[in-house]
């Protein structure tokens, strides 16, 4: 702002921030009326320009009645400046000081403006960054949950394939084929963070250990082992002090010579109160005969029991005894006779009477304790005391029991080591 002639200019010198005259931002030189506002800024500091009216005094003269001569004095004589001349000198500085102060204040507006566009850029910076991270991670988690859905879609259709090719396994695998759909469901959510598909995957991996096995199972070739282990699986029937007979399933599991030792269920060749059997006798497949048995021990807390049978034609026996513990998921085939037979108990030797012929079917390992295997497959009446086979042909396990209520999917079984001890006390 300066003085032009009789009125004051305010000028913007090309500031960053601009000058603002009356609220409008001004490019050129403005005279200035009382009551103007300058504002330096848009939002900066804000001044009222007020012209301040000055009563100027007339210059004194001085009238001598008598004009007489003033004598000199000695040393020098200065003039002495008029009011007006200081007047004049003071308009200059008071000009200087206030154009010094708009430089100054036109520098200041530069910074303040420089940092405030270096912010802004800043902030643009990190939003622009931010952006950009959110939409990879975006995309990342949309080819996650791509991934996943694609191997769980796998999954399902091969276990609807396997339940209807592998009939006794069907109820298994129809529940791992829902299981599969909860899983799928999960992933297809929306909204999933990366550390909710993070353990969704982990989920998915172990998911399709499980059912590979399962699947496995299903497509467990039988064949070679029930034939070479069939001959050895016999069937028990027992008859109790009240006169009503039983049958289950055994195996022999050792034999030597005409003898044979032959493994099965104690509930058995027991009744409801513990009592052993009146008569026990065994009927071995391909044999019309049934043979009678001797009692020879039963297992204090393991529903195990020990027969011994005695043959001239000597008696075929299972591959052998696996004392390795079965793992979660392991496919597993059961050789029994479910259902039984009902066999009339007043002879020995039935003629034509006895045409048996083990059933095979196809089990995994759901659950491992120290004295128990839990087995997903199938388990009905008469398959008590039934050997179960791993995938090497060796018999890990007895079955005999199963969970109530749940139609013979879930069954029981003692593993073989310690059947391999009960033998060895016998």
């Amino acid at each position: 702002m300066f003085r032009q002639g009789p009125t004051f200019v305010v000028r913007d010198l090309g500031s960053t921030n601009g000058t603002w005259l009356n609220d409008v931002r001004i490019r050129s030189d403005r005279p200035l009326e009382a009551g103007d506002r300058i504002r330096l800024g848009a939002r900066g500091p804000e001044v009222e320009f007020t012209l301040t009216t000055v009563e100027q005094r007339p210059t004194p003269v001085v009238v001598a009645d008598t004009p007489s001569p003033v004598p000199p004095r000695a040393g020098p004589t200065h003039p002495k400046k008029s009011e007006s001349e200081f007047e004049s000198t003071e308009g200059p500085t008071d000009l200087r000081i206030r154009m010094e102060v708009a430089r100054q204040t036109d520098r200041l507006r530069r910074r303040i403006g420089a940092g405030i566009i270096a912010g802004l850029l800043l902030i643009a910076t990190a939003i622009s960054w931010s952006s950009y991270r959110g939409s990879v991670k975006q995309r990342a988690v949309a080819t996650e949950q791509a991934r996943l859905l694609t191997q769980v879609d796998s999954l399902q259709r091969v276990l609807a394939s396997a339940s209807n090719q592998a009939s006794v396994l069907r109820r298994a695998l129809d529940s791992a084929r829902i299981d599969a759909g909860v899983l799928r469901a999960r992933i297809a959510a929306q909204g999933l963070d990366p550390d909710s598909l993070l353990a969704l995957n982990t989920r998915v991996a172990e998911t399709i250990v499980q059912h590979t096995r399962l699947l496995e199972a299903a497509d467990l070739d039988v064949s070679d082992l029930h034939q070479a282990n069939a001959p050895a699986v016999v069937m028990v029937f027992a008859e109790n002090q009240d006169g009503r007979s039983f049958s289950s399933t055994g195996f022999v599991a050792r034999s030597s010579g005409d003898t044979g030792w032959i493994v099965t269920a104690r509930h058995a060749v027991t009744d409801a109160q513990g009592q052993p059997a009146v008569r026990i006798v065994v009927g071995l497949p391909g044999r019309p005969s049934v043979y009678r048995s001797t009692l020879l021990r039963l297992h204090d807390s393991l529903d195990l029991a020990l027969l011994r049978v005695i043959s001239r034609s000597g008696l075929p026996s299972v591959s052998r005894l696996d004392p390795r513990p079965a793992m979660v998921g392991d496919p597993l085939a059961v050789i029994g006779y479910p259902l039984g037979l009902d066999l009339p108990m007043s002879s020995e030797t039935v003629p034509g009477a006895l045409n048996l012929s083990p059933t095979t079917s196809k089990a995994t390992v759901s659950r491992t304790l120290p004295t128990l295997l839990q087995l997903d497959g199938y388990g009905v009446e008469g398959v008590s005391g039934s050997p179960i086979f791993s995938t090497t042909g060796g018999v890990v396990g007895m079955l005999y029991g199963g969970a109530p209520d749940t139609g013979g999917r879930i069954v029981y079984a003692v593993p073989s080591a310690h059947i391999l001890a009960f033998l060895d006390q016998s």
